[in-house]
């Protein structure tokens, strides 16, 4: 009787098994996309542009799509050079995943820019002071500053800046602690012509984990110049932008009075 029936059970014909691989496909992909995958997937040459519904993506979306990868079902596949379909083993993630937008934001930089100008003093006057890389103790209010290692004048050059600082003891009668803050500085860049270097910090009990400045000079006028100081830092534990760009403004300030000083004496 088994042998019977399965005799006269009758094979599904092309036609039957496309609509029962198309209802199955409709059902694993939205409706919208369906006729676009459903192209693609049946080896028909034509190109797939899918928009996503909304200007978030998953991660594996942004990340497989670029390469040419299409989601069909629960895989993506991509389309070879001989019209056929490779196949990854990687899953269309659920909409449980994390999601995240194309302009995905990271810690921002901390940007700042100083400005000092010096009406009587020649501008390469004011170079040759910060120039000077090693010896900056003589223009800012540190205690001291002294060649680490590298050439004068030259990018590899390092320097080490300290100043002693008083802390604040804990409690009412808890007596004031003294702590040496200090950094080592790398220069960079430096352009005699332009008048312009570049140094970062590099080990320090300061808090920077990345700071980055530059400093210009610019004539002005016909006997003066203009001290430009721009940096971009990485946010520093218990600081504000303001904190920085405050520090930043009053070191300008001093450097520039004790210039003009030196230069006045002189």
């Amino acid at each position: 009787m088994t042998a019977a029936r399965r005799s006269h059970a009758r094979r599904p014909s092309r036609a039957e098994l496309l609509l029962l691989e198309r209802n199955a496909l409709r059902r694993r992909v939205r409706g919208e996309d369906f006729e676009l995958f459903y192209g693609k997937f049946r080896g028909k040459k034509r190109r797939i542009e899918r928009r996503p519904h909304s200007s978030e993506v998953t991660d594996a979306d942004a990340r497989w799509k670029t390469h040419g990868w299409v989601p069909i079902g629960d895989s993506f596949r991509r389309e070879s050079q001989s019209g056929e379909f490779e196949s990854s083993n990687y899953s269309v993630p659920h909409s449980n995943d994390k999601k995240i937008t194309m302009t995905e934001e990271s810690t921002p930089k901390w940007k700042g820019k100083a400005m000092a100008e010096l009406p009587a003093t020649d501008p390469q006057l004011t170079w040759e002071v910060l120039e000077d890389f090693c010896n900056v103790h003589k223009w800012l209010p540190i205690e001291t500053c002294y060649h680490v290692e590298g050439l004068s004048g030259q990018p590899g050059l390092v320097r080490y800046c300290a100043s002693t600082v008083e802390e604040e003891g804990v409690g009412d009668d808890a007596e004031k602690t003294t702590t040496i803050k200090w950094a080592k500085e790398k220069l960079l860049e430096i352009d005699p012509v332009q008048r312009c270097l570049t140094y970062e910090v590099g080990e320090n009990n300061l808090g920077f984990k990345s700071y980055v400045a530059t400093i210009k000079v610019f004539p002005m006028n016909q006997d003066g110049s203009k001290i430009e100081w721009s940096f971009v830092s990485d946010p520093v534990q218990g600081w504000s932008f303001q904190d920085l760009n405050s520090l930043i403004e009053s070191y300008l300030e001093f450097m520039v009075k004790k210039i003009e000083l030196a230069c006045n004496t002189n």
